[in-house]
């Protein structure tokens, strides 16, 4: 597969819950180039989580047919080791600590997007 790396924001507004704005990021991977790796972040209010998205022909044409791919496709998701996860979603990057970390993790998360 093709390590080229494009990238996907999907803002969620309604700051309560990532779980709708998932499916959302991997629809915007899927209806670009195929055989692609997209790099994604999805913010819910201050609070972003990171995506590698792995989307090939097999992927495509699996959903254009309304079928499940013949092989797992393995999403990567990193949600910034926060000290206090629990409330990570609310909190964002209010509390400083929170914020030191999802800088490091914006600057680890570079290398993927050029």
């Amino acid at each position: 597969m093709d390590e080229d790396y494009i990238r996907l924001v999907q803002e969620d507004k309604r700051y309560r819950s990532s779980d709708e704005a998932e499916p959302q990021l991997m629809d915007l991977g899927i209806r670009t180039v195929p055989s692609k790796v997209f790099a994604g972040i999805v913010m819910s209010g201050t609070a972003p989580t990171f995506y590698k998205i792995p989307v090939t022909e097999e992927l495509l044409d699996a959903i254009s047919c309304a079928q499940h791919p013949p092989n797992q496709i393995v999403v990567d998701k990193l949600v910034p080791p926060v000290p206090h996860l629990h409330s990570y979603m609310s909190d964002g990057m209010i509390p400083l600590e929170n914020r030191r970390i999802v800088i490091q993790c914006l600057e680890a998360f570079k290398q993927f997007v050029g």
